[in-house]
Order: C-alpha cells, then structure tokens, then sequence
C-alpha cells in the first residue's frame, strides 16, 4: 500500500515538472553577468586587501641590512607644520623682545634728555632768582639811607711851623646821600692821628657822642665841631710824611 503511494507520488511530481514551460534565456543571460560582476568586485577587493601585505612585505625587504652591513632607511623627515609654527612664533618673540629693547633704550634716552632740561630750567630759575635778589638788594639799597661824613673845616693855622704844635677846632657833617630818611641811634666822630701810609684796621669803636636821636631827610646833614690839638713831634712827623691826621666816624641809624 505504502509502496504503491509513494510510486504514485513520484509519478505526479514527474509530470509536472515535464509540464511547465521552460526558463526565459534573457533572464538566465542577466544573472549570468550578475554573477560575473560580483566575481569581479570581489576580486578587486581582495587585491586591494592584499596591497598592503605586499607594500608591507616591500617594506620589510627594503628594511633590511645590506651588502655592507648597514640598515638603510627609506622614512622621509618632511618639515611637520608644528615645527615651522613654533619657529615662527619663536621668531615673533625674538622681534618683540628687540622691540621692546629699542623703545626701553629710546625711553632711558628721552628720560636723560628730561632730567637733563629739568636740570638746565633749576640752574636757570635759580640764576633768575639770584638776578632778582640781587636786584632787590640794588633797588633797597638805593631806596636806603647812606650816611656819609665830611670835614668842614680842618682847623689849622695860618702859619705851619713843623716846630710847634697848634690846637684848633675841626667842623665836621654827617650828610644822607640815601632816598629815605635816617633814623640815627648812634654818632661818633673822632680825630687822631695814624702812622702814614694807613694800616688795613679799622680803629676801635669809640664810645658815643652825646646827642639826641634825630633824623636827618634825604640830602639831609647834620653838622658839628671837635677841638683838635697837634702837638710839635707830631706836626715833624706830619711834615716829615711819617704820620697824618685823621677824621673818621661811625653812624648808627634805622631806616
């Protein structure tokens, strides 16, 4: 029964195999070069997986030790582009810090240039001041009372006779030839005499006449006498040039 079923079985799967129709040839054509296409892609890809297995193994050969001994390399150095930035900016710094070593000098220079005018404006204010201090002083003391003393009259005789002494009175002034008043506190006039020629000392200070404080104008003078006795050896030395007679005085005064 079994046997006789799959007999039928395979009898029917016969038939219809023999009864379809048969394959269309442009469409068994197309995926023949299909086919034939993906053979070639896979073909290109696997030579150029193993291109660089054979660059590698190029490589390696090349690597190796030669006739004499050495290795010789084939590894290119090229200039990397971090070397030459670095370079550059090294350069740039070197150029600033010149920079700043010129505009640092061209400031020292226009510092000494500063203090070296500074020092000529000092020196020049300070000559100005000294001019008008100066000028001051001139304008005061022309502005100031000046006392200055004269001899009237000397008091001599009329007949000189180097033997004999003579006594007399001397007329004397105390006159301002200043442009302000003076105000005097203290007149002394005294008559002596000196060993000729003068000597540089000035004589000491006499003491004070006795006289009112008063004034004298500007242009103003105030005049008196003083008894002078000469006696014989010293009117010899006189006329002898050995001596001399001397007025002098001293004025104390305010303006």
């Amino acid at each position: 029964m079994k046997l006789s079923f799959l007999i039928l079985f395979f009898l029917i799967l016969s038939g219809a195999t023999e009864g379809g129709e048969p394959a269309n040839p442009k469409e068994t054509e197309q995926q023949g070069n299909e086919a034939q296409r993906q053979q070639q892609d896979s073909d290109k890809q696997t030579a150029a997986s193993d291109k660089p297995i054979i660059k590698q193994i190029i490589r390696s050969t090349s690597d190796g030790p030669t006739s004499d001994g050495q290795t010789h390399q084939n590894e290119d150095h090229p200039w990397k582009p971090t070397d030459l930035a670095i370079a550059m900016f090294t350069g740039c710094l070197v150029g600033v810090g010149i920079a700043q070593a010129v505009v640092y000098y061209r400031q020292a220079k226009y510092m000494r240039r500063g203090l070296r005018l500074t020092r000529q404006a000092a020196n020049a204010a300070k000559h100005s001041a000294s001019v008008a201090s100066q000028q001051t002083e001139i304008l005061k003391a022309g502005q100031r009372p000046w006392i200055m003393f004269q001899v009237d009259d000397w008091g001599l005789p009329d007949r000189h006779d180097p033997s004999l002494g003579f006594g007399g009175v001397m007329k004397w002034s105390a006159i301002n030839v200043g442009h302000s008043p003076a105000f005097l506190t203290e007149l002394v006039v005294v008559t002596a005499i000196f060993p000729y020629p003068l000597p540089d000392k000035h004589p000491d200070d006499q003491s004070p006449q006795q006289c009112a404080k008063f004034i004298i104008p500007p242009n103003g003078k105030h005049s008196s006498s003083l008894p002078t006795v000469v006696d014989a050896g010293a009117m010899q030395r006189i006329f002898d040039g050995k001596q001399c007679q001397v007025v002098y005085g001293i004025a104390r005064y305010h303006d």
